[in-house]
């Protein structure tokens, strides 16, 4: 499983949208609640967070590349709780691996997740735009972290395209 995926699946296991809808208003929340919801959607992105969530994503990739078992773990485990809490809670015990370089750059576990799910959203979001497939970006996304990910789109994109499955990277 791609790391940016992982750490995707690990806010939208507390119920936050992985994409962000090019539509409002927003959907009501799955699960996970609206704090959760609202945690991820308030989270304003910085270009040091980026930086550091970037640094630590390529350096994930770098150890799934030599650990074979955490790729299949990254693919298979996930909590049964649908929230940030437990998104955290299985970054810090199914994959301590991970949560050290997580703090080794600096960054909380939760950051991390919550980064993970704004990230996300944005880059979603952006890159609807730039398909034309939404006109505007979604109102609940801070606009912060919309233009933050147009200007490292493409930094974002090549991580993406390391991330994706080898049959679904463009040829």
């Amino acid at each position: 499983m791609a790391v940016l995926q992982f750490v995707a699946v690990l806010a939208v296991l507390a119920g936050t949208p992985s994409a962000a809808r090019p539509s409002p208003p927003a959907p009501p929340p799955p699960s996970g609640g609206e704090a959760d919801i609202a945690e991820v959607f308030h989270y304003v992105l910085t270009q040091e967070g980026l930086d550091k969530f970037l640094a630590i994503t390529e350096a994930v990739q770098r150890l799934v590349d030599k650990t074979p078992d955490l790729e299949r773990r990254m693919a298979t485990k996930t909590p049964a709780e649908r929230t940030l809490d437990a998104g955290v809670r299985s970054l810090e015990q199914d994959f301590p691996e991970v949560a050290a370089l997580v703090h080794k750059h600096g960054l909380k576990s939760r950051d991390y997740v919550v980064m993970g799910g704004a990230v996300s959203a944005a880059f979603t979001a952006v890159g609807m735009k730039r398909l034309g497939a939404a006109a505007d970006y979604p109102p609940q996304l801070p606009p912060e972290n919309t233009a933050l990910v147009e200007r490292n789109y493409e930094r974002l994109e090549s991580i993406m395209q390391i991330e994706a499955p080898p049959d679904t990277k463009p040829r």
